[in-house]
């Protein structure tokens, strides 16, 4: 928050009275040093119990921080309250009342000269000067560009066995209503499928849930956060399987159906405010972020009734189904549980996203890391290859590789065989989307062909080719992103230019701490460096002109 709120609510003729007690109690306030000890152990007490927070929560913390330039984590608040003393809060008081930037929203029983002069009086009970408006901070979006963004974040809590996972689509840069209006119906058409896939059929953990996130200044994106026990690698490949996955559905919609979410979302939209505290929170949305779009539901409205279903499609394939040409940022912020491994970062540069899972999968069947590594799953797989037509995977295909799989598990069950034969039963007899080992085998599998033959499986296209799952490439000694550029200038325009300027793209993310994954993905664990090198939206600005009446 950038700022303080002061919400008084009641009979009317009483409200100024009330806000003033409070406007002088904040004014003239009389610090005792014993009670300012219990008010600052109790603030402490609550970021600490912020930060070992569930992991949904602290997934959903992590992806606002870096969603705003203005937002700060509970444990950067933690560490900032160790500085904190009687003498520094009692000059803050003193300097936060020199001068203020002050926003108000007087509604309900009021005439507009009685507003004006609630409005005049509080600059007087607060006896501050104004805050200029070029000293302002107004709060701005982080702007991600276009790929796919990973966060890994480590164990917050010792005890939780719970890992998160939360996908935030991003479709654009730009402030648009028609954007606005295009997320929100995709939102309302995808969340019940996506729930009842990953949630009911798959059964991923409790908390599986989806919305848009539509904002002024922010890009339109949709969210998707799913708390699971299984590890994140996983997770997150079944979020993108369920994308990949639902555009047929999207695409097979009737013009009834398609009407149906339309209209629902139009109804839900026109629905009238049903009280006082609802209708001011609609206007003060507007106040604070000085966008003072008051009408945007009736502008989202005339955009829905106009849309038809090839723009409901152009629009899922540009920017909602996973493939190389997609225009979306995609930011994954991924929580590890403290039973749940989390992979180095030159492990999530050499091996594909679909190994780490299959070895998570693996070590809840028992098998450790030091037993499983990735380097032998990785050969595991390109064994199964070598046997396998993997060009083209078919439903079949994984019950081809199972054998492969049992055979390479058995010497590591050598000491057990009863938890090999629990195995060898589960991957035959489970073949529903519970089965996650099962699941996460044919993945990997179908990563490899992806990877290496650039084959997109559920539309039957050839995608671009990503580097190759090989262990020899790319190299551990010298990544690829790393490889410096050779500037070069141009004689004609003196102009310095690059040879290669995806290379130095590539050598700019690098800098940045991001690290290119076989897949084409981008794979970080710094966030507050992320943040402070990305790109951020520019200052509010109305939709609408506005004249001063005053």
């Amino acid at each position: 928050m950038d700022g303080m709120m002061i919400s008084v609510a009641g009979y009317n003729d009483k409200l100024w009275d009330l806000l003033k007690l409070i406007l002088e109690g904040m004014r003239d306030f009389e610090f005792d040093e014993d009670r300012y000890k219990v008010n600052l152990r109790e603030i402490s007490l609550r970021y600490e119990n912020q930060v070992h927070s569930e992991p949904f929560k602290h997934a959903n913390g992590v992806t606002n921080f870096l969603k705003f330039d203005l937002q700060w984590r509970s444990q950067d608040k933690l560490d900032a309250i160790e500085h904190v003393s009687l003498d520094l809060l009692r000059r803050f008081v003193d300097d936060i009342f020199r001068q203020l930037y002050v926003q108000m929203l007087v509604l309900g029983n009021y005439s507009e000269n009685e507003a004006l002069d609630i409005s005049e009086k509080v600059m007087k009970y607060c006896s501050s000067g104004r805050l200029s408006e070029p000293e302002y901070v107004v709060p701005r979006c982080l702007l991600h560009p276009v790929g796919v963004y990973s966060l890994q974040v480590d164990p917050q809590s010792e005890k939780n066995v719970n890992s998160a996972v939360q996908r935030t689509i991003f479709t654009s840069n730009t402030d648009s209503p028609y954007y606005k209006a295009m997320v929100d119906l995709i939102s309302n058409i995808v969340s019940e499928p996506l729930f009842d896939q990953l949630r009911t059929k798959e059964q991923l953990g409790y908390i599986v849930s989806s919305g848009a996130f539509i904002a002024n200044g922010a890009p339109p994106s949709l969210y998707i956060l799913v708390q699971s026990e299984v590890n994140p690698a996983y997770v997150d490949l079944r979020i993108s399987s369920f994308l990949r996955a639902y555009s047929p559905i999207i695409r097979s919609l009737s013009q009834a159906e398609f009407d149906h979410h339309v209209n629902s979302l139009i109804v839900r939209r026109l629905q009238n405010p049903k009280c006082i505290n609802e209708e001011s929170s609609r206007f003060w949305v507007q106040i604070h972020s000085k966008f003072y779009d008051f009408e945007w539901r009736e502008v989202e409205v005339s955009i829905l009734k106009s849309l038809t279903l090839n723009d409901l499609f152009a629009f899922w394939d540009r920017y909602f189904l996973p493939h190389p040409n997609s225009k979306a940022s995609h930011l994954v912020v991924s929580v590890h549980s403290s039973f749940v491994r989390k992979p180095t970062t030159l492990e999530l540069q050499k091996y594909p996203q679909s190994i780490i899972a299959l070895q998570g999968c693996l070590a809840k069947e028992g098998l450790s890391s030091e037993l499983c590594s990735l380097k032998s799953l990785n050969a595991l797989i390109l064994d199964i290859a070598s046997h396998l037509d993997l060009v083209k995977l078919l439903p079949s295909t994984i019950d081809d590789a199972i054998p492969y799989l049992i055979s390479w598990c058995t010497p590591l069950y050598d000491s057990n065989p009863d938890q090999l034969d629990a195995l060898k039963s589960k991957l035959v007899s489970n073949t529903g989307p519970t089965n996650y080992l099962r699941t996460a085998l044919y993945m990997a599998l179908e990563e490899y062909s992806y990877i290496n033959h650039g084959y997109d499986h559920d539309h039957d296209i050839p995608s671009n080719k990503p580097n190759g799952i090989s262990d020899s490439s790319p190299s551990l000694s010298t990544p690829a992103s790393l490889k410096p550029t050779i500037p070069t200038e141009s004689s004609n325009t003196g102009v310095s230019k690059y040879k290669d300027p995806k290379q130095f793209e590539d050598t700019i993310k690098a800098a940045r701490g991001l690290t290119k994954t076989p897949s084409g993905s981008w794979v970080f664990t710094d966030a507050v460096k992320y943040k402070n090198t990305s790109v951020i939206s520019s200052g509010p600005f109305s939709f609408h002109p506005l004249i001063p009446k005053y």
